[in-house]
């Protein structure tokens, strides 16, 4: 298994890899479902994840952490990986 980063930092604040992941996906427009699969993790976990840092960071609902994680996406790019390669192609 690949080693990873245990976490990064922004404004002070510690984000967790899997964290991250899940904000990685918020870029991507997953629904908390499909980054469920996508982490091998339930969809309460992501939600979990997403409450903690929506309160982390003083956000209110999905969209603002949506734009966190878009103002993030450089940093997220360089150290966190998905299990799969995600593309914008449809089937």
């Amino acid at each position: 298994m690949k080693s990873h980063p245990v976490v990064f930092e922004h404004e002070g604040q510690i984000i967790s890899y899997r964290e991250a992941q899940v904000l990685l996906c918020c870029t991507r427009g997953l629904t908390a479902q499909q980054t469920a699969d996508l982490l091998f993790i339930c969809a309460g976990t992501v939600n979990r994840h997403r409450e903690n840092l929506r309160h982390r960071f003083g956000l209110k609902g999905h969209h603002t952490l949506a734009c966190l994680a878009n103002k993030l996406l450089p940093e997220l790019e360089k150290c966190v990986e998905l299990p799969i390669k995600m593309c914008n192609t449809t089937h």
